[in-house]
């Protein structure tokens, strides 16, 4: 009986050895598995970290140049303000200008007509004193 006991003993050990062998070559077959997900989970999340760094990256220099593009713009608009302003300012003093030397114009035109007027007014009262003197002298003549 105790050899049977025994023999039954070094069976349940050798059983037990062989099932713990099993038990921890199922054991680092999981483990292998689980540190490849774990791997495979670790590549994954770096590749987002790395797409998110450069995703990043491209919205800080867009924002960079859509900022820069705002102030150009807005850059561009005041100039353009200020030149539309210049320029209407120089149109006002243009038109003025105009408008002063046509009134000038006027005046040194109405003076020119008068003088001019009274020098044919005084023609032709010398004329017609001329034309009556020489109507005497043909008359004192024929006389």
């Amino acid at each position: 009986e105790i050899s049977e006991w025994k023999e039954k003993n070094e069976e349940l050990q050798r059983s037990w050895e062989t099932k713990e062998s099993e038990n921890q070559k199922v054991h680092q077959e999981q483990e292998q598995k689980l540190q490849q997900q774990l791997t495979k989970q670790e590549n994954e999340l770096k590749q987002w970290n790395d797409k998110y760094q450069s995703l990043q990256g491209e919205y800080e220099t867009l924002k960079v140049t859509s900022d820069q593009l705002a102030t150009d713009k807005e850059k561009e608009k005041e100039n353009l303000e200020e030149a539309m302003n210049l320029t209407r300012s120089e149109h006002s003093n243009q038109v003025s200008t105009l408008e002063t030397r046509f009134q000038e114009f006027e005046a040194s035109q109405k003076a020119l007509q008068d003088e001019l007027s009274t020098k044919i007014a005084s023609l032709e009262k010398e004329r017609d004193e001329t034309q009556e003197l020489v109507k005497k002298t043909e008359a004192d003549l024929n006389s």
